[in-house]
């Protein structure tokens, strides 16, 4: 129960705090003429880095005994990117 309550706790936080910085961003900075294919480029490259730690998380748990702390640093990782 406390791994959900944190869990939920990290989504909530993400989603309050740095989570709609890349679209306020993009939004400001990219101009109009391509903002349609650029918004929709970052947008896959977010979606798609996100599929890839969600396929490749159980994959870690189930390597090493470690392996929740090794999902969340290669998580914390890609999304750095």
């Amino acid at each position: 129960m406390l791994s959900v309550m944190g869990l939920v706790a990290l989504v909530i936080g993400f989603s309050l705090g740095v989570g709609p910085i890349p679209w306020i961003i993009m939004s400001e900075i990219l101009p109009p003429n391509i903002k349609g294919l650029a918004g929709s480029t970052a947008t896959f490259f977010n979606w798609f880095t996100a599929s890839v730690i969600t396929m490749t998380a159980n994959l870690l748990l189930n390597w090493s005994t470690s392996g929740l702390f090794l999902s969340l640093f290669f998580a914390c990782m890609l999304l750095q990117l």
